[in-house]
């Protein structure tokens, strides 16, 4: 069962992938330093609790998104822009705050199905497509999907993995610690939110 524990999450921008997999490292509860040198590098057999460390796994070709929605201004590039706005407080009105809502509830219903989905034998690539599929359906865009480069629609953290992860083609198993960002873009604004769970 996934229990849910949702938090705001802002995206980090990143200028490529290769940075955005570079090397982080995590202090765990008994203080021993762990490194991950990158997402897809393969790791020891087991963790110390037991579970079978990440290794490398297929990422297939990325969904395309029906012409008709509207896109942000990255998803043809993967180019983002930087913010210049970043200290400028923004007044918004009631149709702007109409549109942030239905983004807002457009993504948590993508959350919704991830975390409902997930099970152990599900693959991430699994969950990636059946929630494009759901944002699609409802006339959104898929807020990940070519952000700077980015080859996926939602975003897949497992075990070690810190944040961000891409879905692939690995199982998940029993005893997996597994968080998923689902955004989109509709009505010119993102919505965003993020869910974290156990399999047990």
């Amino acid at each position: 069962m996934i229990i849910q524990q949702l938090r705001v999450f802002q995206i980090i921008q990143r200028r490529s992938l290769s940075q955005h997999a570079s090397i982080s490292s995590i202090r765990s509860s008994n203080q021993r330093n762990y490194s991950i040198s990158r997402l897809f590098q393969q790791h020891t057999p087991t963790t110390d609790h037991g579970i079978e460390s990440l290794r490398p796994h297929e990422i297939t070709s990325t969904l395309s998104v029906p012409p008709e929605i509207t896109r942000p201004p990255y998803a043809l590039s993967g180019a983002v822009k930087d913010n210049s706005m970043t200290n400028v407080i923004l007044l918004h009105g009631e149709e702007s705050v109409r549109r942030m809502s239905k983004a807002a509830r457009t993504a948590r219903m993508g959350l919704d199905v991830a975390c409902s989905v997930a099970k152990p034998g599900m693959t991430t690539d699994d969950i990636d497509k059946i929630v494009h599929n759901k944002l699609v359906q409802a006339g959104a865009y898929p807020s990940p999907l070519n952000y700077s480069g980015f080859p996926k629609s939602i975003c897949s953290s497992v075990n070690e993995v810190i944040c961000h992860g891409i879905p692939d083609t690995r199982p998940l198993q029993f005893g997996d610690v597994v968080s998923f960002d689902v955004s989109c873009y509709i009505g010119g604004v993102h919505g965003d939110n993020c869910g974290t769970g156990r399999d047990t």
